[in-house]
């Protein structure tokens, strides 16, 4: 009797090793809220601050809902806008608020949000409470 192998070994190791390169990008894209990472390799790079000018909020998957939040940050005599997507590990963005951005200075337009400074946390009010029953607890 002959026995006949389809797959050898050596061809079903870089499928398996494929495999799990691939699921392992897929899930560190999933875990970013599906947003392609900004690399900063081979660029030198500074940091500034930026305000948030605008938040929204917006549907996400399996009816969870995120934040948009839109900053702006001046670099020498240009204001630049960006936004990026808020969910639960970043926390509740509120107008006025700060960020610290790390920017490519050949291209100040790519830029990466490495920090939040929350100055008006004191005049936050949850989700869902009215200002009549925060004025009663008062």
């Amino acid at each position: 009797m002959v026995k006949i192998k389809f797959i050898n070994r050596t061809t079903n190791s870089i499928a398996s090793i494929i495999l799990i390169l691939l699921v392992s990008a897929f899930l560190y894209i999933g875990f970013n809220q599906f947003q392609i990472p900004t690399l900063f390799i081979f660029t030198k790079t500074e940091q500034t601050r930026a305000t948030i000018t605008e938040t929204k909020m917006i549907p996400s998957v399996k009816g969870y809902w995120l934040q948009l939040v839109e900053y702006e940050y001046v670099i020498g005599d240009s204001i630049y806008r960006d936004s990026f997507k808020a969910g639960q590990r970043q926390g509740l963005q509120v107008i006025g608020d700060e960020l610290l951005l790390k920017y490519s200075i050949s291209n100040p337009r790519r830029n990466k949000v490495i920090g939040f400074y929350r100055h008006s946390k004191k005049n936050m009010k949850p989700i869902g409470v009215s200002n009549k029953d925060i004025e009663n607890q008062n």
